[in-house]
């Protein structure tokens, strides 16, 4: 919004390069950006997401939709409740000491 240049590797422009100009921008690398900079994991999550909120949805998928022809019918969402009790003890207490640990964190700006 500010017009600030974005990080190298966040970004792509209409043809698959890397960009640092929001206006210029066309798509998000997934969580981690390309494969250097450990890509591959926000690129299996970006496709387990895709898988929940398209697939198990019956909504179309992200490489089926073009911008701007569907509508806001077309678009999915998917909700996922999990019980930490079922996979190992101690969940609460590792889940608070996770959070004290960032909410001690320097803020960046």
């Amino acid at each position: 919004m500010k017009g600030d240049a974005i990080p190298k590797g966040w970004a792509v422009d209409k043809d698959g390069n890397d960009t640092v100009d929001c206006s210029t921008m066309y798509g998000i690398h997934p969580l981690g950006g390309r494969e250097n900079t450990s890509g591959y994991k926000g690129y299996g999550l970006a496709v387990m997401v895709e898988m929940f909120c398209s697939m198990l949805s019956g909504s179309l998928c992200g490489y089926n939709m073009e911008v701007g022809v569907h509508d806001v019918d077309c678009v999915s969402h998917c909700f996922v409740a999990i019980n930490p009790g079922a996979f190992e003890d101690g969940f609460h207490d590792r889940l608070c000491d996770m959070m004290t640990f960032c909410r001690n964190l320097d803020p960046v700006i």
